[in-house]
């Protein structure tokens, strides 16, 4: 197999329609009032997420939150239903 050449660049990006079908999905965020979620899913909007951003929001849930799991795995969740790479493909360099 022959190593691919061109620079790839990698972008995580995040949705807060996503954050809030996770929620809803996991029944998370039950403590919260309607101005702390709109904060949570406006974090989100207004944020890239990186690790330490995506554990400020696993943490916001999990204060908000009837539910036993620990950060890593809300993290976990997050990375998994709302995150998404976008991939872009650089020229080769001569």
């Amino acid at each position: 197999m022959k190593v691919f050449e061109n620079p790839v660049k990698e972008e995580r990006i995040w949705f807060s329609e996503y954050m809030y079908h996770m929620c809803r999905n996991e029944g998370f965020y039950t403590r919260g009032d309607n101005e702390e979620y709109c904060t949570l899913l406006c974090f989100v909007d207004d944020n890239a997420p990186t690790p330490q951003n995506i554990a400020t929001a696993a943490q916001d849930i999990l204060d908000h939150s009837d539910t036993d799991l620990t950060i890593e795995s809300i993290m976990q969740l997050i990375t998994k239903e709302c995150t998404r790479c976008v991939y872009s493909i650089g020229e080769k360099e001569a």
